[in-house]
């Protein structure tokens, strides 16, 4: 099968999906930026063998993630393809593409990793995303039924397939959790010295919840360690901290993904305080890492991945009474967070890059059937 693939730029969980969805069809993925203004310079370093075409758009740049790259249409004409995947269809480039897959009746699937829709029916935005997401073959979405981004703007259950979202192939979920004297050995090489570590890795923007994490963790004694991974404190983060008189808190810089493994696998357990995350990748990383994740209900790989009591607790943004006390919880309870280590290496099991691009390529066959599909 001969694929067609757009996304606006090639982040890190993307291409090893592509990479992987490339072994299964002949594959063309079209990116409209190279990267992003707003992400790491470790985003622009990547590889994708697998993939045949990996074309990097130039046009006219809208937004830190996003371009208006008219030439898109060119390249889908060059040669017949038998499926066209939409995975940006906000961006400028997505609707132009979109438009004209319509205009031409050209059957396509949009994907969509996650996100909390509104009711799909009021004011002009809502009816225009409904219109907007109308007419697919398949639609791709990543949460289950109960937080399908797609339900709200009117995707009919027939054409809906979840796949799971991945940021890691399969070789990296660990097999065991960390034991205790494993997790000090990792620490010792890092240079931690703290009894006890909470772990938490995400950009420095508001919406990740930062000041929330710091308001809640400012009474623990400093034999706890918290290791946010995101860059430098801000100056309001920094302020708040010294306010507190917080000297066992340490943000750490963004790294390879080799050493920021090491990060989930000496900590006790992670923390995601974030007011909005249409998915949020670092809860299955570390869920693959053998950690308990506490993290709001405003995080969609939260509400999909996380059960109360089970592998984790979900709080609501900005909950700081609720989330000082499931911190102060699993701090106190190292019998339950083993057991929720075990359970979370089981429930990721499904969420690698090899089981998203079968998923992926089953669905593209049932609903964009050719020749070699029908034997």
């Amino acid at each position: 099968m001969k694929v067609f693939y757009y996304c606006n730029f090639p982040s890190p969980y993307y291409v090893g999906f592509l990479n992987e969805l490339g072994k299964l069809c002949e594959l063309t993925a079209v990116f409209e930026r190279g990267s992003s203004n707003d992400r790491d310079d470790s985003w622009k370093q990547f590889s994708a063998p697998n993939v045949k075409n990996l074309i990097i758009l130039h046009g006219i740049h809208t937004a830190p993630e996003y371009a208006f790259c008219p030439q898109i249409i060119g390249i889908l004409n060059r040669e017949k393809f038998d499926a066209v995947i939409v995975h940006d269809p906000a961006s400028p480039t997505g609707l132009w593409l979109i438009g004209y897959l319509k205009l031409k009746k050209i059957p396509f699937a949009f994907q969509c990793e996650g996100g909390f829709p509104g009711d799909g029916k009021t004011g002009l935005k809502e009816k225009f995303k409904r219109a907007l997401f109308s007419g697919a073959q398949l639609y791709l979405s990543a949460p289950g039924p109960e937080h399908c981004y797609f339900k709200a703007y009117g995707a009919p259950d027939s054409r809906l397939v979840y796949y799971p979202f991945a940021s890691f192939y399969q070789r990296d979920i660990l097999e065991r959790p960390k034991s205790p004297a494993e997790k000090q050995a990792i620490r010792e090489e890092l240079g931690i010295e703290e009894e006890q570590v909470i772990v938490s890795v995400g950009r420095i923007i508001p919406s990740k919840g930062y000041d929330t994490l710091l308001d809640a963790i400012k009474d623990l004694p400093e034999k706890v360690g918290t290791y946010i991974v995101s860059g430098p404190a801000t100056e309001e983060l920094q302020r708040r901290m010294d306010g507190y008189g917080l000297k066992n808190v340490h943000f750490v810089d963004f790294m390879p993904k080799e050493q920021l493994w090491k990060y989930y696998q000496m900590a006790d357990f992670l923390v995601l305080p974030t007011r909005y995350d249409s998915w949020g990748l670092f809860v299955n990383e570390a869920m693959a890492n053998g950690l308990p994740v506490i993290t709001t209900k405003q995080c969609a790989a939260g509400l999909d991945l996380i059960v109360d009591g089970e592998n984790g607790y979900l709080v609501n943004a900005d909950d700081v009474p609720s989330l000082t006390e499931e911190i102060n919880h699993l701090l106190s309870h190292p019998e339950e967070r083993e057991k929720m280590a075990w359970n979370n290496i089981q429930k990721i099991q499904p969420y690698s890059f090899e089981q998203q691009a079968a998923v992926t390529m089953q669905a593209l066959d049932r609903f964009f059937p050719t020749e070699h599909s029908k034997e």
